[in-house]
C-alpha cells in the first residue's frame, strides 16, 4: 500500500481552519504515515497525531484572546508575543493533551522550523527530537513577534514559513506517494509578486541582525511562498496530491481574532472537508 502523508501549511491564526479539517479526517477514521507541519500547522499535527479531536478548536476558542497566551507582557518578559510555556503546560492541563498517544503512535510527525544561523529549514521529527515541543514551539514563533528565538541543539529557529511555508516536497522527497496538503488560503492565492523584499524585512534585519543569513531568507519569504503554491497545486491538478483549501477568503490576524470569527473559519474547514471526503477517500484508496 502506498505510503500517506499529511501536510499542514501554517498561517497563523487561519490554522482554526485546518482544526476544523483535522477533525472532521479524526472522525471519519482516516490516517496517514506521516504528518508535516509548518507554524501553525505543527500545533494541528501533533493533535491529529495524539488524536486529539476538538482540542485545538477548544486552545483557539479559549485562549486565542487570552493574555496569558497573547500579550505584550509576554513580548516584553518573555521574548515572544506567544508564550509558548503556558500553553504546552498550563493550557494542557486545562484541555488535555494525550502525549503518551502521540509518542506511542506510528505516525510519523515532523515540525518545520528555520535555522537562524543557516538561513535554511529545518526538519524535527517526533522519532529523532529529544525536545519536539521545542520544535513546534520553533516551528510557530514568527519573526518580528518573536524577539528571543528557540535554542535547540546550540543552534536557533524560528518558524518554518520563511523556508518551508507547505512542506509537501519534503513529504514527498522522504518517499510518500500519496499525499494529502491542507492550505489555509484559497487556491490561486498568491503574496506579492513585484520582486521587492517581503513586508518587514528591515524591521526583522534589525531585530536579527546577528543573524544575516536568516532576515536575507525572510526577505525572500513572498517568493518563496509563491514558488511553494505553484508547485502544489501543479501537483494537485496532476494527481499527484490532493489539496484542501478554503473555499472563501479568511478574514483572521492578530487584530481581527473574535470568537465569532473563529467559529466561522473552524466550520468552514469542516464544510470544505466533508465536501471533498468522496475524492479523498478514493484518492487515498487508489493504486496510482
Amino acid at each position: 500500500m502506498a505510503a500517506k502523508a499529511l501536510v499542514l501549511q501554517g498561517g497563523g491564526i487561519r490554522g482554526v481552519y485546518t482544526a476544523g479539517v483535522l477533525d472532521v479526517l479524526l472522525d471519519e477514521g482516516i490516517s496517514f504515515d506521516a504528518v508535516y507541519g509548518t507554524s501553525a500547522g505543527s500545533l494541528n499535527g501533533m493533535d491529529f497525531v495524539s488524536q486529539d479531536r476538538g482540542r485545538t478548536y477548544q486552545i483557539y476558542m479559549k485562549y486565542m484572546r487570552s493574555t496569558r497566551f497573547v500579550s505584550i507582557t509576554n513580548w516584553l518578559f518573555k521574548g515572544s508575543l506567544f508564550d509558548f510555556d503556558y500553553l504546552f503546560n498550563q493550557v494542557a492541563k486545562k484541555i488535555p493533551f494525550h502525549e503518551e498517544e502521540f509518542q506511542k503512535s506510528q505516525t510519523e510527525f515532523t515540525a518545520v522550523a528555520t535555522c537562524l544561523e543557516e538561513g535554511k529549514a529545518a526538519y524535527f521529527s517526533k522519532s529523532s527530537c529529544r525536545d519536539i515541543y521545542a520544535a513546534v514551539a520553533a516551528s510557530s514563533s514568527l519573526p518580528r513577534v518573536t524577539p528571543k528565538p528557540v535554542e535547540i541543539g546550540g543552534k536557533h529557529f524560528l518558524d518554518g514559513g520563511p523556508t518551508d511555508p507547505i512542506p509537501y516536497e519534503r513529504a514527498a522527497s522522504d518517499g510518500y506517494s500519496k499525499i494529502v496538503v491542507v492550505l489555509t488560503r484559497p487556491l490561486g492565492f498568491r503574496k506579492r509578486e513585484d520582486g521587492k523584499p517581503t513586508k518587514g524585512t528591515s524591521k526583522v534585519k534589525k531585530m536579527y541582525r546577528d543573524y544575516p543569513a536568516f532576515w536575507k531568507a525572510y526577505a525572500d519569504w513572498d517568493a518563496v511562498y509563491n514558488q511553494e503554491m505553484d508547485v502544489v497545486e501543479a501537483s494537485g491538478k496532476e494527481g499527484k496530491c490532493l489539496l484542501i483549501a478554503p473555499s472563501r477568503s479568511i478574514d483572521l490576524s492578530l487584530t481581527k481574532r473574535g470568537k465569532k470569527r473563529l467559529n466561522e473559519v473552524y466550520h468552514l474547514g469542516i464544510e470544505d472537508a466533508k465536501t471533498i471526503l468522496p475524492a479523498l477517500r478514493g484518492y487515498l484508496s487508489s493504486g496510482k
